[in-house]
């Protein structure tokens, strides 16, 4: 649709002059002038009044209307536009993932969120559910990607995109004083000073004697290492979800052990203790279906991931990994 005549008369109507809108456009004065004989002839009315020797135009009520009218339609000329732009890059539209529960709040956090900023027009539906789930949900096409705290049952039939290492923390309330007799001295891992070190010699009489909360995947890795010491433990909750399992460690009531995703961010309220990657390693996959082509904007979105997490060296090659699994 050519609009160049409407743009012509809301330039001339907003600045007053047909010399400053033809300079604003652009274009020669009398191009100008003949858009308006244009529209007036289209119109069958006198859409400007100047008088002699007046600089400044008027618009006459018929021109107002017209005024009016061609700004809604260059606006909604923008919009379709946009929306065809978008349509065809595949910047907007809803991802479906299938996606372990504690790993939800990192995800959002640390990738969802910039990628909204990019591309505003995108919507998420995140289907928490345990591994056996998220896999039906991947081969039925109701979920595109997977991001899974486990391998899934059938590899054979999915395309690992990325594999990321994660580790398992302990948080605590800052205020409390549960671990005062387990760790002497704060030593910080990292350069912004959130992360702790935990001292591994500690962790056996801080199992045995400190209420602690988990989430699946971490009672699973805590039990393993009660194992080798000969030792049981009972966690005073564990949870579905990492966030209900934090709840415990904002009231004060528990530690909590559970993951830390790279680039999640820490509730101010915790202190977060590292335990050694050596003996607590977690790991997330994401995945897709074999063969299934992706949507245009759940693509740029895996592009996405991909680009973010390992620029900022938190994913590596799946084979390297598994080796050490």
């Amino acid at each position: 649709m050519d609009t160049s005549l409407y743009k012509s008369f809301i330039t001339i109507s907003e600045t007053g002059s047909l010399t400053r809108a033809a300079s604003i456009l652009h274009i020669a004065q009398p191009t100008l002038t003949r858009h308006i004989k244009i529209l007036q002839k289209k119109y069958k009315t006198q859409l400007i009044k100047t008088g002699p020797g007046q600089r400044h135009i008027e618009i006459t009520p018929a021109g107002q209307i017209l005024y009016k009218s061609a700004k809604n339609l260059i606006a909604i000329e923008n919009s379709i536009e946009k929306d065809i732009i978008n349509c065809t890059n595949g910047a907007r539209g809803t991802i479906h993932i299938a996606i372990s529960s504690s790993l939800t709040s990192g995800i959002i956090s640390a990738s969802v969120i910039p990628f909204t900023k990019i591309y505003p027009d995108t919507y998420f539906d995140f289907q928490e559910h345990d591994i056996n789930k998220q896999m039906q949900l991947l081969k039925s096409g109701i979920a595109e990607l997977g991001l899974c705290n486990k391998l899934l049952p059938q590899p054979e039939l999915f395309d690992t995109h990325l594999t990321c290492e994660s580790r398992l923390a302990i948080y605590i309330n800052k205020k409390s004083k549960l671990l005062n007799n387990f760790v002497q001295n704060d030593v910080f891992i990292d350069d912004e000073k959130k992360l702790l070190k935990f001292p591994i010699k500690s962790l056996k009489s801080t199992l045995l004697n400190v209420p602690f909360c988990t989430i699946p995947e971490s009672q699973e890795l805590i039990a393993n290492y009660c194992k080798t010491l000969f030792i049981s433990t009972n966690p005073l909750s564990i949870s579905t979800s990492k966030s209900t399992a934090l709840q415990w460690a904002l009231e004060n009531r528990a530690i909590v052990f559970a993951p830390l995703s790279p680039g999640e961010p820490v509730p101010g309220d915790l202190k977060v203790y590292i335990l050694p990657s050596d003996t607590f390693r977690c790991y997330r996959f994401l995945y897709t279906l074999k063969n299934r082509e992706l949507s245009p904007i759940t693509q740029k979105f895996v592009d996405f991931l991909i680009d973010q997490h390992f620029k900022e060296g938190h994913y590596h090659s799946s084979l390297n990994i598994l080796k050490n699994i």
